[in-house]
């Protein structure tokens, strides 16, 4: 079988310490200068795959993303770095000295589990995939990196005291949206929690019937997006809960919700109607059914059943800051184009933000039937459903009070 490009790339240290990151259009003209110059053509277009790639990890991996090598597929569903540190954290607390990284991708969860002590067993059946995470992990002498089908060997004689799965959850560019279609099916890997303690990376939108009755199961969002989800087992779970993990910048705060985390989310009765300010919450406690309780925190009702917007009349507390954003109600307008023409006359706007939930509306479509470039003021709409109405809400941003 002829050699991978990335193969190729291994077979020269000296290039792969030379690639710097890239923007998309800069990567391919530096793949084609150094094609022009007399290099092997497939060399020199995997350089400047690497390069683009490690313009795009920096997102995920920060600095170090200028140092690692990258598959496309294992730099989209690679864990985040500061994600990975939080997941590295639960095995060290649990008393882990040694994890089985069980679909290990590009190496970064085994990154954090090495950078805390740990002995680390990293599995993963792609070639280049593997190659990468050797690359990366070669600075940790306490991890193996082992080209394998989980599927196909003995976990259990990798003599690891605890367990961390990714499955797969692509078939190339497709996305595989149950979770037993993904490789492993998720049936399966829950299964090895029978061997001790077991993580198991999820995509965020898991149906909660799916998780373990007797797991915690956390959703994680950064700076403001969802990540991921990950379903603890064993001595991982503290106990029986769903949670979020919310971090920000360098600061983690986490919010759980005790129970069962295969029931189904408590509800809140709707408001009656919008009271002086607006609240979304953040996106890893909405997936993690806590959107009743923030509200209980709050004195807030949702807008609308099952729409992920509250009000109410009291501020947001400092307590609850990371958990919501929260806006003024400045003014409530129909949703409908010519009373929302003559308001952004009226407000003399220009640009405009919209954000959506609960009706029908495309905010770029919307934008470009209601706006017209001659106002000079920033507006932010809300589109939302209040009872039996279709409305838009201006808004305005306001702090957090003060502890």
């Amino acid at each position: 079988m002829a050699a991978s490009r990335l193969t190729s790339l291994l077979a020269h240290p000296h290039l792969i310490d030379a690639i710097v990151p890239a923007p998309p259009d800069l990567a391919r003209r530096l793949a084609d200068r150094l094609r022009a110059g007399g290099l092997d053509s497939d060399l020199a277009a995997e350089i400047g795959l690497q390069s683009e790639l490690r313009w795009a990890g920096r997102a995920k991996y920060g600095p170090a993303a200028t140092r690692m090598l990258y598959t496309r597929n294992g730099l989209e569903q690679g864990t985040r770095l500061a994600v990975a540190a939080h997941h590295a954290r639960r095995f060290r607390e649990a008393g882990c000295t040694s994890v089985a990284d069980l679909g290990c991708g590009l190496g970064v969860d085994s990154l954090a589990l090495a950078g805390l002590g740990l002995r680390v067993i990293a599995i993963e059946r792609d070639p280049d995939t593997a190659a990468c995470a050797r690359h990366n992990l070669a600075a940790f002498p306490e991890v193996s990196v082992l080209e394998a089908d989980v599927t196909a060997i003995d976990i259990e004689a990798l003599g690891a005291e605890g367990y961390f799965a990714d499955p797969a959850r692509r078939e190339g560019s497709t996305r595989l949206s149950h979770p037993n279609q993904w490789s492993p099916p998720l049936d399966t890997v829950l299964s090895w929690s029978r061997l001790g303690p077991l993580g198991v990376k999820l995509a965020p939108g898991i149906a909660y019937e799916m998780l373990p009755a007797d797991s915690e199961t956390q959703w994680v969002s950064v700076d403001g997006e969802v990540v991921e989800a990950t379903v603890w087992c064993g001595d991982l779970a503290a106990q029986p809960a769903r949670s979020a993990l919310v971090i920000r910048g360098d600061r983690a705060h986490a919010w759980t919700i005790e129970g069962d985390p295969s029931a189904p989310p408590l509800l809140a009765d709707p408001a009656a109607d919008l009271g002086e300010y607006l609240f979304e919450p953040d996106g890893a406690l909405i997936r993690a059914g806590g959107v009743a309780h923030l509200a209980e925190r709050l004195h807030a009702h949702p807008v609308y059943p099952r729409v992920a917007y509250l009000t109410g009349d009291a501020p947001l507390p400092a307590s609850c800051a990371v958990f919501a954003k929260a806006w003024r109600v400045l003014d409530v307008v129909s949703l409908k184009t010519k009373k929302l023409k003559a308001a952004m006359r009226a407000w003399d706007a220009g640009a405009v933000t919209i954000k959506k939930r609960g009706v029908d509306v495309s905010p770029e479509n919307l934008r470009r039937r209601i706006v017209y470039p001659k106002g000079e003021q920033a507006v932010t709409l809300i589109c939302t459903r209040v009872g039996s109405r279709h409305v838009a809400v201006r808004v305005e941003e306001v702090p957090p009070a003060t502890a």
